[in-house]
């Protein structure tokens, strides 16, 4: 104090206001999916027809089932076939099933997509013999294919 009078002290609080930069990472990814384009036929046999042997070939035939896969450009994966025989059937009586084995595929086991994200896979394999008291008829069945990427 001097005098009578008080000095007047003034206080300043001086704050910062943060600012923080937050930054969002997104994970865009495109969709792997695989269609069968067309189906793994074995044509027309008759009773006691010896085994018959189709091949995937490197392009898309009458026979041979192809499957387009998409996914992101250049990605790589492995094909997995069925490692035994399936057996097809037909809704009649008598010997009415058939077993198909030894599948094989192009490309295998691995390949990679296109640079535009696409690859085509065909798949043949191999028909029993035929029983010559096999049932007539249309034979039948499903085999499962995985594409790992």
């Amino acid at each position: 104090m001097q005098g009578d009078r008080p000095l007047l002290f003034l206080h300043w609080t001086w704050r910062a206001i943060g600012v923080w930069a937050t930054f969002i990472f997104v994970d865009l990814s495109v969709a792997q999916t695989v269609t069968e384009t067309s189906e793994l036929t074995f044509g027309t046999a008759s009773q006691g027809s010896p085994a018959k042997v189709v091949s995937s070939g490197t392009r898309e035939n009458s026979e041979n089932a192809s499957f387009r896969v998409d996914g992101p450009p250049n990605q790589s994966f492995t094909v997995v076939l069925p490692a035994g025989s399936v057996v097809i059937s037909a809704p009649v009586g008598g010997v009415n099933t058939i077993e198909i084995s030894e599948f094989r595929a192009f490309p295998f086991p691995n390949s990679a997509l296109s640079r535009d994200g696409r690859r085509t896979i065909f798949v043949g394999a191999t028909r029993a013999a035929l029983a010559t008291n096999q049932a007539t008829g249309s034979y039948a069945g499903s085999y499962t294919i995985e594409i790992l990427f």
